[in-house]
């Protein structure tokens, strides 16, 4: 598997204001109606929905814009819509999506809308409404001129084509062409039957179906290097660069001329599928357009993958989801060992950018054990991410006595990092945490019951910048000290 470098997810979010990404392709309004279904029709033989709640979301190339606002990236979406409600629905979308939306108005074509009926998790029909035929040539000019004002200025730029009329073949031809005058680089999500259209793409990413059928194969019966010889045929015909193939539960595998790669699947529950795609696409743009190496980007956008198809409807993802599931795959911790309280600080902001609440507790947990358990998970229960603060050795002796602490602190703090509800773990060195408390202003900290409200470290200070302070139950006959005594005794 590909490493990424130690410090790559402490230091992306300083690059992804830079990230300008122009999107073009077919706009449509995803639109999940969800129920209970307790009974089968007596007119027919199909399910009655009792329709409990609707929600509408960016779809098609509106999806893929919505996974790089996602991850911080900036997007300008361009698209065509119809004089209708789903175009209105659209335009509110935008904003709540944080999407520059440069959708143009087509009255002889109504807004694409998928609309998906699910119970208990599940879809239980799909009706769609649209138009499939190409735009015409009045709406075409409209669309040459918006792309023509956006693309110098972009880093990266996406055909996601759902066929349905927008990206004509003499449409694509111009974006890359233009694209390459201005030195972009074009990643293309193609539905077309016909890869010509995509003639000098940088990147395009078919999924299994769509790549066998352009390629004139009517099965997958397949082995990797037969893909290979047919993904090295298709870039040498149509002067692609690269090929990236979803291959669902076989991952996916990236080809370059001579070369490939394979990158498993990550994911360990696939919930909904739907707009899977759309997150490959738009991750991969936000790390190209960060400069990152191709291996690195494809991971990325595999990880991300993942993570969706773990969610239902058309899902996004953000940074802290990645980086835990690319942890877990990595092997590594998923927790903070922080030594430096500047490099934390710069954690707890990205974390607020997520619109993440911060945590914070502390202690010497000297002896792990069944009631600092019991702790630690009622303070991750009160926020989305836990500072756990570990006295020093020092500080300890200054609180316990020369006998005092058992274990290191490194040992302390690499055992807590183990632990789920701990987000991140750092050290101070103080007889108490009140300094460290005022530089990180974490949004909320928590104490074990045995402490009074006013007599927590920080509290009065927190609540002045209108943090929370919470007392926390203590689990009966749980000490570190009386377990050393125990010891002891023994």
């Amino acid at each position: 598997m590909t490493i990424l470098s130690d410090n790559f997810f402490h230091t992306i979010h300083h690059q992804l204001h830079k990230v300008n990404i122009l999107c073009i392709g077919d706009v449509m309004l995803d639109r999940f109606v969800s129920g209970d279904v307790k009974r089968i029709s007596p007119e027919a033989p199909i399910p009655i929905l009792k329709v409990n709640n609707e929600n509408n979301y960016f779809g098609g190339a509106g999806n893929v814009a919505r996974n790089i606002t996602s991850l911080h990236g900036n997007v300008t979406l361009i698209g065509i819509v119809g004089s209708d409600k789903a175009a209105d629905d659209l335009h509110t979308l935008s904003y709540v999506d944080n999407i520059t939306a440069e959708l143009i108005c087509d009255n002889n074509r109504p807004t694409s809308i998928k609309t998906r009926y699910v119970s208990e998790g599940q879809q239980i029909l799909r009706c769609d409404h649209e138009e499939t035929v190409s735009v015409d040539k009045k709406t075409l000019e409209k669309l040459y001129e918006k792309i023509t004002s956006y693309l110098p200025t972009s880093d990266i730029i996406i055909l996601s084509d759902y066929d349905k009329g927008v990206l004509t073949k003499d449409l694509c031809a111009f974006v890359i062409d233009l694209a390459k005058k201005y030195k972009k680089r074009v990643i293309v999500d193609p539905k077309s039957h016909d890869f010509k259209k995509y003639h000098g793409a940088t990147i395009i990413t078919p999924n299994m179906k769509e790549f066998l059928h352009m390629s004139g194969m009517n099965n997958d019966n397949h082995d990797d290097m037969a893909l290979k010889k047919i993904a090295q045929n298709i870039i040498k015909d149509n002067d692609i660069e690269y090929i990236l193939l979803t291959r669902s539960e076989k991952g996916m595998s990236l080809f370059h001329q001579d070369d490939s790669q394979h990158f498993a699947t990550i994911a360990q529950d696939v919930y909904d599928v739907a707009g899977a795609g759309d997150t490959v696409v738009g991750s991969l743009a936000v790390m190209l357009a960060m400069q990152y190496p191709i291996a690195d980007s494809v991971l990325i956008s595999n990880i991300a993958a993942g993570v969706v198809v773990a969610k239902s409807g058309t899902a996004t993802t953000n940074w802290q989801e990645i980086e835990r599931a690319y942890h877990r795959i990595a092997g590594i911790s998923n927790q903070y060992i922080i030594d430096d309280w500047d490099e934390a600080k710069e954690i707890i902001t990205l974390q607020r950018k997520y619109g993440k609440k911060v945590g914070f507790t502390n202690g010497c947990f000297d002896i792990l054990h069944q009631g600092h358990i019991h702790i630690l998970n009622q303070a991750r229960s009160l926020c989305d991410f836990l500072i756990v603060a570990v006295n020093s050795d020092d500080s300890v002796r200054m609180l316990k006595g020369n006998q005092r602490p058992i274990q290191s602190l490194e040992s302390r703090m690499k055992i807590l990092s183990t632990l789920d509800m701990v987000d991140m773990v750092i050290s101070f060195n103080d007889e108490t945490p009140f300094n460290l408390i005022m530089n990180l202003r974490p949004d909320m900290i928590a104490k074990g019951a045995d402490y009074a409200i006013d007599d927590i470290i920080g509290a009065k200070e927190i609540r002045e910048m209108g943090g929370d302070v919470h007392q926390l139950e203590l689990l009966d006959g749980f000490s570190t000290s009386n377990i050393i005594e125990k010891i002891l005794n023994k």
